[in-house]
């Protein structure tokens, strides 16, 4: 995880999810996360499928931050999580790549779709993430 990772999200290590930046436009992010046994919420090598939505929300403020030049300098909260689906358990070793598309933005609100790959192309997840951010 670098500095610019932790520059463009609120939440500080251990519980940043998000590893790197691949892309980043007006419309989408894309960003990866390693799982390791360091990880939060693994146990017995498997994640937790629930910290899918953080990795979704988190790439989801990368855009946000990324879009606008800014630095997170304030907290957002999640209002709504819709049609969140997720595949397989997740195990120590893979590398997961979400790309958050925006729907609206009407600030301080945003919305996104949300979709969850491997590096193999496998789907693990996807859905739609409502957002406040604060000013």
């Amino acid at each position: 995880m670098s500095d610019d990772i932790l520059r463009l999200l609120p939440q500080k290590p251990p519980m940043v999810f998000i590893t790197g930046v691949r892309k980043t436009d007006e419309h989408s992010a894309t960003c990866w996360f390693d799982i390791t046994g360091q990880t939060p919420f693994v146990r017995n090598g498997v994640l937790n499928e629930a910290v899918l939505i953080e990795v979704a929300a988190q790439t989801t403020s990368v855009h946000f931050h990324q879009s606008r030049s800014q630095e997170a300098q304030s907290e957002g909260y999640i209002i709504e999580v819709k049609n969140f689906t997720t595949g397989r358990p997740l195990k120590v070793g893979e590398r997961i790549v979400a790309t958050a598309t925006v729907v609206k933005i009407l600030p301080p609100f945003g919305m996104y779709d949300v979709e969850i790959f491997n590096d193999d192309g496998e789907k693990l997840g996807a859905g739609s993430l409502k957002f406040y951010k604060e000013d």
